[in-house]
């Protein structure tokens, strides 16, 4: 399916797509943010110097209506060929794991990355006086407990992970990511059913969704997903009208020199 079949879905929350150009010269690596509620909206995403992204803030007071802890953190980071992305402060596990990789050996596959940063529980202060957050587990945003996403795509093959609740226990599933040209594989936060306020949002389940990746350029891929995701009208919707857009990033990677092209939409200046 193509990649306007998201507009099918009301809420997706946070998604990453991994795959590979129709003309096969480029690995992609898109990450996108949607949020409901005004803290999560206050945000845009910024690439730094380096080449890496994160969420910055555009209404500080909003923000801290909700959870900085989940909400400002770093998205992309890359370590040597391989791009490393997820919807949490997790992505400097992800870093310090591919360092460690790499220390041992220059061929380091996506599922060697993944499994070295999950292996164990890693936390951090939370956002209020005693409380701590662990990284390898679902966010502590109750009742809906948002999956933790990860991916990891580099010039020896591509991987995601997703870490959610399942009876109080984290449950993680893996996948491998195959990178055929033309083809993507996404994973999201939300299954994309929107529920009323206060009601647990549906995690993402099953196999990552197969999507066509049939455009030429990352500003393309960018505006496609940013056009998808946007406001759903009718009858079965629970917010019809309603713009989720935080914002789209889309990265394109020569496969053999590792350069980078980008593109970046967001909803705040």
């Amino acid at each position: 399916m193509s990649i306007s079949r998201l507009s099918s879905f009301e809420y997706l929350g946070r998604m990453i797509l991994l795959g590979r150009d129709p003309s096969g010269e480029y690995d992609v690596l898109a990450y996108a943010v949607t949020g409901r509620s005004p803290s999560s909206r206050a945000r845009r995403l910024v690439m730094m110097d380096d080449g890496s992204l994160r969420t910055d803030v555009t209404q500080p007071e909003q923000l801290q209506q909700g959870n900085p802890k989940l909400l400002l953190y770093d998205c992309i980071r890359r370590c040597h060929d391989q791009w490393l992305v997820s919807n949490g402060m997790q992505t400097d596990l992800l870093y310090e794991a591919a360092v460690e990789e790499r220390r041992k050996s220059r061929a380091v596959s996506p599922v060697s990355v993944l499994a070295r940063a999950f292996h164990q529980p890693h936390w951090v202060e939370g956002h209020k006086p005693h409380s701590f957050i662990d990284l390898t587990m679902y966010e502590p945003d109750a009742p809906t407990y948002t999956p933790r996403i990860s991916g990891v795509i580099g010039s020896r093959g591509a991987a995601l992970t997703i870490a959610k609740r399942v009876h109080d226990q984290t449950v993680r599933s893996w996948f491998e990511v195959p990178l055929t040209a033309g083809h993507g594989c996404m994973i999201s936060t939300y299954s994309g059913q929107n529920v009323p306020s206060g009601e647990a949002i549906p995690s993402f389940s099953g196999e990552p969704l197969a999507l066509l990746m049939e455009q030429e350029t990352p500003e393309q891929l960018a505006q496609d997903i940013h056009t998808a995701l946007g406001p759903k009208e009718g009858p079965t919707f629970v917010s019809p009208g309603a713009d989720f857009r935080v914002g789209v990033a889309v990265y394109y990677i020569h496969r053999e020199s590792r350069t980078v092209s980008s593109s970046i939409l967001n909803q705040s200046a």
